[in-house]
């Protein structure tokens, strides 16, 4: 949920008096005074991000009231800030634009997003045109890379259509990724048990224990086949998102620990993910949920 920092300013001649207010209209810090000049300003916009960073809000909005013409410097320097625009919400539309709504979280993206742009360096003028051209030919790469592999995930899918498999029954498991699964294991009768499988794929876990302790963390072995490895882990993070018993179980791991959560997670869903390759292509039956 958006939250938005209102910020008042009374504009003088010589001082400007300002107050911070929440979304209720309480008082966020106590009403302070600025020069109204240059210094004034840029003290201001620090006292802005502070706010916001401190206090958690994403939003901000400035009015002032002045007599005459009294505020025109100050809401010039305000508007063209690089540390207070663009807007969260506005950025938040920008990623969800921008990505074709793919993104997850767009409003962590954005806030992300934001974070980096007030802590980075700012680009000299002179250079910016450089860097540009830089950036755009780096993006045209980016662009062209896409298209290619675009092309092959075409091809495979084309290709893998003559091979009959039950992988792609499960929800969440596209034929690119299933092919790859499929190419690596091979004739499935060659491992005797899932557990073969799973240290076939380097999907096992060394034991780290002495006497009544048993360590919270324990490393991945790693070995076997890393390509076999790597196309069950993309799985996995495919089927978190599109496959509602394997988010659950995701979910559940997750929280289990404070360190690494996302990737333990992952590789434990991965080799939840062998026990249902091996059943499905030694079975040769489709996918039924919670059967397996």
């Amino acid at each position: 949920m958006s939250k938005t920092l209102y910020c008042g300013i009374d504009a003088h001649l010589a001082r400007n008096q300002v107050a911070f207010l929440d979304g209720e209209g309480n008082q966020v810090i106590t009403c302070f005074s600025l020069s109204n000049n240059l210094p004034g300003a840029e003290e201001l916009e620090e006292r802005i991000v502070f706010c916001m960073k401190e206090q958690g809000f994403d939003r901000v909005k400035i009015a002032t009231e002045a007599t005459a013409f009294l505020d025109i410097h100050l809401i010039d320097f305000l508007a063209s800030s690089t540390k207070l625009s663009p807007y969260l919400e506005e950025l938040t539309r920008f990623a969800i634009s921008k990505s074709r709504n793919r993104f997850v979280d767009p409003d962590q993206i954005a806030k992300t997003l934001q974070k980096v742009g007030r802590e980075s360096y700012r680009i000299r003028p002179g250079l910016a045109s450089s860097v540009n051209l830089i950036l755009a030919s780096i993006l045209t790469t980016i662009k062209v890379l896409e298209k290619s592999l675009t092309e092959i995930d075409k091809a495979i899918t084309k290709e893998f259509a003559a091979f009959p498999n039950t992988l792609e029954s499960v929800k969440g498991i596209g034929p690119v990724y299933a092919a790859g699964i499929f190419s690596e294991i091979g004739d499935v009768r060659r491992f005797g048990s899932q557990i073969q499988l799973a240290k076939f794929a380097g999907l096992t876990w060394r034991k780290r224990s002495s006497g009544n302790f048993k360590a919270e963390e324990t490393r991945m072995t790693k070995t076997g086949n890393k390509y076999l490895r790597y196309y069950l882990i993309e799985e996995a993070n495919s089927l978190r998102r599109h496959n509602s018993e394997y988010k659950a179980f995701y979910e559940k791991k997750y929280v289990e620990v404070t360190k690494h959560q996302h990737k333990r997670a992952l590789a434990l869903a991965a080799r939840k993910l062998v026990r249902l390759v091996f059943a499905l292509l030694t079975k040769n039956q489709l996918y039924q949920p919670n059967n397996h």
